[in-house]
């Protein structure tokens, strides 16, 4: 599967703490952000507002991938909540 700009890698299951068997190969430049996940779940502990949000950013980047594997001409943008 092809990633486009902003998407993530991993999915819902890295934020569980399950593993999340996936290889990635970069075919050209790109940032990569890593988050430790116990920091994440340390940070997120007091506001959940803000775990709320990633929970959501993440859920909706993993329908995506699901919707474009699915159905692959359909847009990313569609799954968007407007």
């Amino acid at each position: 599967m092809a990633l486009r700009p902003g998407q993530l890698i991993g999915d819902v299951s890295a934020y569980s703490g399950l593993a999340s068997p996936v290889e990635i190969v970069a075919r050209g430049p790109g940032i990569l952000a890593k988050w430790d996940l116990q920091h994440v779940r340390e940070f997120t502990a007091s506001r959940p507002e803000l775990c709320a949000n990633l929970l959501r950013i993440v859920s909706i980047d993993l329908a995506a991938k699901l919707r474009d594997i699915a159905s692959p001409g359909l847009a990313a943008e569609e799954l968007v909540p407007k």
